[in-house]
């Protein structure tokens, strides 16, 4: 008799195992947009494409409806190791930029993944870094994620276009990605259409084949130049693919490094100049950075089409005392 009831609980559980097994993991697949249908594996960016010194960036873009426009959720990972870690610490994310480029106005729309209202970002200066060098442990690595709803942090516009999307931090930048996509904010609360917020003179030229010969299609380099006795600029130069002669704007950006201020301009680009195969630009960094005298360094950037430039890195020693 004991015997039959110990086979009995083994039968009932037995069922129940299953029924948990059946019920749990036997679900019937809903449809859904192709376009959405992303895995964890997916959605879960991975930092081996972008590497810096120290720093890693890398993001994905991911469709949250049915149609694309219903939304698109920016999926970003960060890894940072020192001096990052000492001068962010556990905001790493909130030094993050976030930058959308429409490409038929020039217009730009950036931020970063903060709530509205979080207090604004206020990182350590090369000194304190040093400081607590010397007084206390440093923190060797951070890792951190965030999500985001793309078109609603940025407040980008409801209309439908091939926006230009990239992530950057300091010297550290993404490859740009382009996605179609329309935006789905309330026209109350949507930002205005900006090319900048400087009103900086630049150069802009088509290039002579010797300037770009030794740059890969696609290719921006970014380089400063000081000759005695005149003020320093930055010169670049663009060789341009053949998918994208038709690329109306040169898009420029300077981010102060410690007040985190971002200073961009979008240049229009003539047919004839981008059609020739090499864009070359010049400007003065100090007239277009506005930095205060706490910004030990400016990181600049451009960007044409879905080309993005090297980071640029400019000392205070340049900007405050060879530029005029």
């Amino acid at each position: 008799m004991k015997i039959y009831a110990a086979n009995i609980c083994r039968l009932i559980g037995a069922v129940l195992v299953f029924c948990v097994l059946l019920f749990s993991g036997c679900k019937a697949e809903t449809p859904t947009d192709s376009l959405s249908r992303l895995s964890e594996n997916d959605e879960s960016p991975r930092l081996s494409a972008v590497t810096s010194k120290g720093l890693h960036l890398q993001f994905n873009l991911v469709p949250t409806g049915k149609p694309l426009s219903f939304g698109l959720k920016l999926v970003g990972k960060v890894r940072a190791s020192y001096p990052y870690t000492e001068r962010y610490g556990g905001r790493i994310t909130s030094a993050v930029q976030l930058i959308a480029i429409d490409p038929e106005n020039g217009c730009v729309y950036h931020g970063t993944s903060d709530r509205p209202g979080t207090v604004p970002l206020d990182p350590l200066s090369d000194k304190d870094i040093q400081r607590h060098k010397n007084d206390q442990a440093t923190v060797s690595e951070i890792e951190a994620d965030f999500t985001v709803d793309l078109i609603r942090q940025l407040n980008l516009p409801a209309k439908e276009t091939q926006w230009h999307i990239f992530m950057w931090m300091d010297d550290c930048v993404t490859p740009v990605k382009t996605v179609r996509f329309a935006g789905q904010v309330n026209s109350n609360s949507m930002q205005e259409c900006s090319k900048g917020n400087v009103d900086n003179i630049v150069e802009l030229h088509a290039a002579d084949h010797s300037s770009i010969e030794m740059l890969g299609p696609g290719s921006i380099r970014l380089e400063l130049s000081c000759l005695q006795g005149r003020d320093c600029e930055v010169r670049g130069v663009c060789r341009v693919r053949p998918e994208d002669m038709d690329a109306k704007w040169l898009s420029l950006f300077s981010l102060c490094q410690h007040s985190r201020v971002l200073h961009f301009r979008s240049v229009p680009v003539q047919p004839e100049v981008c059609r020739a195969s090499g864009i070359t630009f010049a400007f003065n960094p100090n007239t277009f950075a506005g930095c205060t005298s706490e910004d030990a360094r400016v990181y600049f950037l451009a960007v044409v089409g879905d080309a993005v430039s090297n980071v640029l890195v400019i000392e205070r020693p340049y900007l405050h005392e060879n530029i005029r």
